[in-house]
């Protein structure tokens, strides 16, 4: 990479929409920077340093995407504060069935 300051950065046709009661806002992407994460991880890997994110910060990640989806594909609002950090919401959703999370 040449210059870290400049790259990272999405094409404004790859922004993302914000869509609210007021309407909707097209929002820049945030800079990427990747290369920090995979330079800490292998320093981890080696045991040179702390792992970059701690491995529940995934899992949380997904329990959010699991929400998004299924808030989407029911048209209704997840409450995913709830949800045991050990059940992902999807998983806890079908489990449930359909309308009864």
């Amino acid at each position: 990479m040449d210059d870290p300051a400049s790259w990272g950065y999405e094409e404004k046709s790859r922004w993302g929409t914000l869509t609210t009661a007021a309407g909707a806002t097209l929002v820049p992407s945030e800079q990427g920077a990747y290369h920090q994460y995979y330079e800490q991880l292998a320093l981890a890997v080696a045991g040179h340093g702390p792992q970059p994110v701690p491995g529940i910060e995934p899992v949380h990640t997904l329990e959010i995407l699991d929400a998004a989806r299924l808030s989407d594909t029911e048209s209704r609002t997840v409450d995913i504060t709830a949800q045991s950090p050990k059940v992902p919401v999807a998983s806890a959703a079908r489990r449930a069935g359909p309308g009864r999370s």
